[in-house]
């Protein structure tokens, strides 16, 4: 332990480790201009995922009434609609981020 102005510091091999592994603190953080482009791509993503998943629930929703099916057939487009809807949604938020973060790592 050591006092360096004023502020006491800890020389072990545990804080050693540590600051091995963090490095020095602006080692690996992104600009405030990467923020913004990681939260405006997440953004685009959930919202163009809420638009596919709609979309397909919105088709397999009209089929119901296109193809006159009432009951359990009704029920069940409706359910399966609802689950080809979120199936998308998530592919769709997955490609977008992967993509995003692909042309990130190689410099775009």
């Amino acid at each position: 332990m050591a006092a360096a102005g004023g502020f006491v510091t800890l020389n072990s091999p545990a804080t050693e480790a540590i600051r091995c592994e963090t490095g020095d603190m602006d080692m690996g953080r992104e600009s405030r201009w990467e923020k913004d482009a990681m939260t405006v791509e997440i953004g685009f993503a959930l919202a163009s995922a809420a638009v596919l998943a709609g979309a397909v629930f919105a088709v397999v929703f009209g089929l119901t009434f296109v193809l006159g099916l009432t009951g359990l057939a009704a029920k069940g487009m409706v359910k399966g609609g609802a689950f080809l809807g979120v199936v998308g949604g998530v592919w769709r938020v997955v490609w977008v981020l992967s993509r995003f973060d692909a042309q990130r790592r190689q410099g775009r």
